[in-house]
């Protein structure tokens, strides 16, 4: 096994893992795997984007775990619209590395999404 299979690997094994760092989100009526972030999103709306703001929550999803989403682009897309956690959603930034999509958006209704 190739060291970039061991890191594809360890995407769902271990960092989205449930019982690791991973939750469950219900995302346009599939349960998917993600990572919730607010550390990384304040982390770069204090440094990179200078206090602009970027979005309500940033999650990361293993690229697998996106392909099951209905109604969504693969690779997600800027601007795409989603219900994710009963809560109507935008995506406002996506970045996508060796098998993880970093996600950010802002959504709207009661209550926090992630947490």
């Amino acid at each position: 096994m190739t060291f970039k299979e061991h890191m594809f690997d360890d995407i769902s094994k271990v960092f989205v893992n449930t019982s690791e760092y991973g939750e469950t989100v219900n995302i346009n009526g599939v349960d998917v795997n993600i990572v919730w972030d607010n550390e990384t999103l304040n982390y770069r709306i204090q440094n990179d984007y200078q206090g602009l703001v970027l979005g309500d929550a940033l999650f990361f999803i293993p690229t697998e775990e996106w392909a099951k989403i209905p109604r969504v682009s693969n690779p997600p897309k800027t601007n795409e619209a989603i219900l994710i956690a009963g809560c109507k959603a935008t995506i406002t930034l996506v970045s996508s590395n060796s098998g993880l999509h970093d996600i950010t958006i802002n959504y709207a209704g009661t209550g926090r999404v992630y947490g």
